[in-house]
């Protein structure tokens, strides 16, 4: 298809729209997704882009607009800088040319002026013609290689919300994204020969000669469209069974790359399997895998993500399986159930990276997850405390940490996944499981914040997380403990005393202290409000050391290894008081019945005679009635 061709194009769909769907409407039956058609050719001499995107937008918010706002991200610096850019060249609201200018800190923000105010409940019609150039570069956006990996390539809606509309700018070490759940039919031309893979089905494939249309649709919402470009794909598939329903996964990978294509094709299908178990059915008919050259490990988007070629080699095998676990995981954290990913990361990235362990857990088992975990979360994440000297809070936004890129990744993807591993701990397995098919069930294609997830937690714990949230994730720092443990015996029973002493930031937490006896070992949960807590318990063995928080589920490492315990019989001043008490009593009792068997003997002797046959007479009928 060739450039001419779109101007035409363009007029035939938009009268076909406005036809079809009255503008401005106010119908109680308005629908609650937008709607994008987006029609481009990719021409490859140029490294270009070039089309038009056609929104139906219904205004499902009690105030009027006079303008639109639409993130065009190809402009923003780090784009700019290698030969990137979105230039918008015409722009029709319901059929009437409309004023737009490019704005924003970054200028990555279009804003629209409408001709009409658009009220509550009203719908419009906004097409807007325009040509991407991408940039050269191994990123989520750009060509590299042969392979043009295409993320945020085209004007999207700007999302509106309590915080008025939602501009922020691009970010390039992390994501910004904001979006809601919208429908997609898109066509993309491109050179013969070219393979495209994208986010939705594939409905057709025209070929035309020197070029190939594919149109892609979306059965469903979702938050964007991405896909990738490249001549030398290869593909690969396979079906995965949902109780019943049928998911097809595809793997694109690179020449030369066929065993690490079939590992990413194996980790898709079973991260879809596992994951829709632990958190509630992945519900779109299909997802794509596809390598492309980038900075990053992966990069999601619904219905498809993106792997770097840098994995694809034998001795990433368990990293990429790891990656592309992680991306897949966020169709349910980020693409079905959606977040501010600029201003509350927490509620996407801490949980797709828990996800990643736990599709260890659930595919090789737990000494496979407990290893990953190590290796992948928990001892990164106390490097970087090491080495930092600093912690920060889990609430912090992509903007706090002033492109801090290594930072933000251990303290929102590690420690937030050390943070959801001590609530599942919290909680239990059953609760916490609940509460993220909750969280899928109630806030599937909207969005969820922190707020939410705090209020759907208590509501599924039974009990106040108040105490969690303020420590772990709105503070900062972590605990240091340490045990101190006696013992003494009480009948057949040992009391044990447990002192937990935090050395480090004042965090309430839920410690487990294991206590070894010498027949078994069993934990003892001991509650640190800050800097210390106590616990006395009665055990049936003799207990022999302590370990605090041997698992590691709270935060913070403990360097002390095995406590042993202080074993006393009576140290204590009432234990001394009550011992010389029981010996005291033991001898009056002694003194009584000496004093009574000499009283009886001394009768004895003084009564002689008939009282002597007598005693013995009832003592031979006592013994005649005892045979």
């Amino acid at each position: 298809m060739k450039e001419g061709i779109f101007p035409l194009l363009a007029l035939i769909l938009l009268l076909s729209s406005l036809y079809c769907t009255p503008t401005n409407s106010t119908a109680a039956s308005s629908p609650t997704f937008d709607k994008y058609t987006i029609k481009v050719s990719l021409v490859d001499e140029n490294r270009s882009l070039v089309g038009y995107v056609v929104l139906e937008h219904y205004n499902k918010h009690p105030v009027a607009f006079d303008r639109l706002y639409f993130h065009v991200y190809p402009n923003a610096p780090v784009f700019r800088a290698t030969g990137g850019s979105l230039i918008v060249k015409k722009v029709l609201v319901d059929g009437v040319p409309a004023r737009y200018s490019i704005t924003g800190e970054d200028g990555t923000i279009l804003e629209v002026s409408l001709p009409k105010e658009l009220p509550p409940r009203g719908s419009v019609l906004v097409n807007i013609s325009f040509e991407t150039r991408v940039p050269y570069r191994e990123d989520r956006l750009g060509y590299y290689l042969g392979v043009y990996a295409l993320g945020h390539w085209y004007p999207i809606l700007a999302v509106y919300d309590e915080r008025g509309w939602n501009l922020d700018p691009y970010y390039d070490e992390g994501e910004s994204f904001y979006f809601e759940c919208a429908y997609y039919t898109v066509e993309i031309e491109v050179p013969r020969g070219y393979i495209v893979a994208a986010t939705g089905v594939l409905e057709s494939v025209e070929d035309r000669g020197n070029t190939v249309t594919y149109r892609w649709v979306t059965p469903l919402p979702v938050r964007e469209f991405a896909c990738s470009v490249s001549p030398n794909y290869k593909v690969i598939t396979k079906t995965v069974d949902l109780n019943g329903r049928t998911v097809k996964v595809y793997s694109y990978y690179l020449e030369g790359h066929e065993t690490a294509g079939e590992i990413a094709l194996e980790a898709a299908a079973k991260s879809i399997k596992v994951f829709s178990e632990l958190f509630g059915p992945y519900v779109y008919p299909e997802l794509r895998v596809a390598e492309v050259h980038g900075w990053f490990g992966g990069m999601e988007y619904p219905m498809y993500v993106m792997i770097t070629s840098r994995l694809y080699r034998p001795e990433y095998r368990e990293l990429l399986e790891l990656v592309v676990s992680h991306e897949v995981a966020h169709n349910w954290w980020y693409g079905m159930v959606g977040n501010h990913e600029g201003l509350e990361p927490f509620m996407d990235e801490a949980f797709a990276e828990y996800s990643d362990t736990l599709y260890f857990e659930a595919v090789y088992g737990e000494a496979k997850f407990r290893e990953v975990f190590d290796r992948y979360v928990r001892r990164p994440y106390y490097r970087f405390l090491e080495r930092r000297g600093r912690d920060y809070p889990l609430h912090f936004s992509v903007f706090d940490f002033q492109g801090d890129s290594y930072a933000y990744f251990n303290v929102i993807y590690n420690k937030g996944a050390l943070v959801l591993h001590m609530l599942r701990y919290v909680m239990g397995d059953e609760k916490f499981f609940s509460l993220l098919k909750r969280i899928q069930n109630n806030y599937r294609f909207g969005v969820i914040r922190l707020v939410d997830f705090r209020r759907e937690a208590e509501a599924v714990y039974g009990a106040s997380l108040r105490w969690f949230f303020d420590s772990w994730i709105y503070g900062s720092g972590i605990p240091h403990y340490r045990v101190e443990a006696e013992a003494r015996p009480i009948g057949l029973m040992y009391e044990v005393s447990l002192e937990v002493i935090n050395e480090g930031k004042p965090v309430v937490a839920p410690v487990p202290v294991r206590v070894n006896t010498r027949l078994a070992s069993l934990t003892v949960v001991v509650w640190v409000n800050g800097t210390r807590g106590s616990k006395t318990c009665l055990i049936p063995f003799e207990p022999v050391s302590v370990v605090v928080d041997p698992d590691d589920v709270i935060p913070g490492e403990d360097y002390w290894g095995e406590i042993p315990v202080k074993l006393r019989l009576f140290s204590r001043v009432q234990d001394e008081v009550a011992l010389m008490s029981l010996i005291a009593l033991l001898t009056v009792v002694n003194a009584v019945y000496e004093r009574r068997s000499q009283s009886s003997e001394h009768i004895a002797r003084g009564m002689p005679g008939n009282g002597d046959r007598e005693h013995k007479r009832q003592v031979s009928s006592v013994s005649q009635e005892g045979v």
